[in-house]
């Protein structure tokens, strides 16, 4: 049964780095991932049942528990109850089905595995992505590779390349740090959203810091060399995409569309600070809180909202404040694992997890990553920091010579 259940893992780990899914009812969605990590929890149920090791392995859930209680407690608001079941579920499904999953490998090797598994999986779709770029007949919004719109490609990428630049920065293989290399690159040429590349830059700049000061000066340097000389070079002109799409104003002198829906969010969010407007009711709430401001005609960016701004006004102060304290307490136990452990490669997955943290909470203010696809990534991600915790806490023991250091 552990042989299932970790193909089972893995598999989540192929089908999660997409947004698209089949429509089983009136705007209903699932995609193939959703059932499985119901089954993979199952599973997972059965074996800790079966050892009796059910309520010792279920650490870090209170943060995550909070979170799905404002999101049930919203229903009281909400307009439409099928929209709000809908957001239920999902949240269910990440912070308790995915989570509780992740947080229960226990095998050490087969965690190394993964987070390397889960590397190459980020490369292939960051190639994907640059085909996509080089294909003239593709528009900007659709260099999107395997997800639905550049914002939430680029949120994906901010997440998995402070991953990929830990190992590389770690890693004393030359043939994975040129790899890693590659797709850190590569990743910044193809990402055209402007929230994204900002997220990017600070989360990759965190885990180079967490190296040494020498590749973080670097880094400085191959940022600045980025920005001035080879953004403008490329074939899109990235320089002129990622500022027009965080731009605060538009080609007509007025205050972009993006931060006139944020500021009738911040309305919403006030009129209803204790439970929101309903999980899963923000859109059709929106449009009675743009005030005096003009209600823009055109179109909205896809995924341009602030996720802050959704969580405060959907699921009021408690959901934004407890999904806060998910980023903010996993972020802190990844750092933690990484400071007392003496391997490296626990080491390494562990500062990339918290730059995996750092990119999300940073890509969020532009774009609403808590969607399919990087919302998986994001419960993932949690459930591996309280996985890696767990076995750093059980194997702290220091470096011995470079034999260690060198199986990275």
């Amino acid at each position: 049964m552990n042989t299932l259940l970790k193909s089972c893992i893995v598999a989540i780990l192929f089908l999660t780095p997409t947004q698209f899914g089949f429509e089983v009812a009136k705007n209903v969605h699932v995609s193939v991932v959703d059932p499985l990590i119901w089954i993979t929890l199952a599973i997972w149920l059965a074996i800790q049942i079966r050892n009796g090791r059910l309520k010792s392995t279920c650490p870090g859930i209170v943060l995550p528990a909070l979170f799905i209680l404002a999101a049930g407690i919203s229903v009281v608001h909400a307009e439409n109850r099928l929209a709000w079941l809908k957001e239920m579920i999902q949240a269910l499904e990440y912070f308790v089905a995915a989570y509780l999953v992740f947080a229960g490998i226990d095998d050490e090797k087969f965690l190394r595995r993964l987070v390397r598994l889960w590397l190459f999986i980020a490369g292939a779709i960051t190639i994907a992505g640059a085909i996509q770029y080089f294909a003239t007949p593709v528009d900007d919004m659709h260099v999107s590779a395997t997800f639905g719109n550049r914002n939430i490609f680029g949120g994906y990428l901010a997440m998995m390349l402070p991953m990929a630049l830990a190992t590389m920065v770690w890693t004393h293989r030359w043939w994975l740090r040129f790899l890693m290399l590659s797709m850190v690159m590569l990743g910044f040429v193809v990402n055209l959203s402007g929230g994204a590349c900002i997220a990017m830059v600070i989360a990759t700049g965190c885990v180079a810091m967490a190296r040494s000061r020498w590749i973080f000066a670097i880094h400085v340097v191959v940022v600045l060399l980025l920005v001035a000389v080879a953004l403008p070079r490329l074939p899109r002109q990235n320089d002129e995409k990622i500022w027009q799409s965080i731009s605060i104003y538009d080609g007509n002198d007025d205050v972009a569309r993006r931060y006139k829906e944020w500021h009738a969010a911040a309305a919403m969010a006030r009129e209803n600070a204790l439970f929101g407007v309903g999980a899963g009711n923000y859109q059709q709430n929106l449009g009675r809180y743009y005030g005096t401001l003009q209600i823009p005609s055109h179109v909205a960016e896809p995924d341009s909202q602030n996720l802050y701004l959704v969580l405060a006004s959907s699921m009021g102060i408690g959901g934004v404040l407890s999904f806060l304290g998910i980023l903010m307490f996993f972020g802190l136990k990844s750092c933690v694992a990484a400071a007392r452990t003496g391997n490296i490669q626990h080491r390494s997955i562990a500062v990339g997890l918290a730059g995996l943290l750092i990119g999300f909470s940073i890509g969020s203010i532009w774009s609403p990553l808590l969607v399919r696809g990087t919302g998986l990534t994001l419960a993932m991600a949690i459930g591996l920091v309280t996985a890696l915790g767990r076995l750093t806490a059980s194997s702290n023991q220091p470096v011995h010579g470079h034999g260690q250091q060198g199986s990275n």
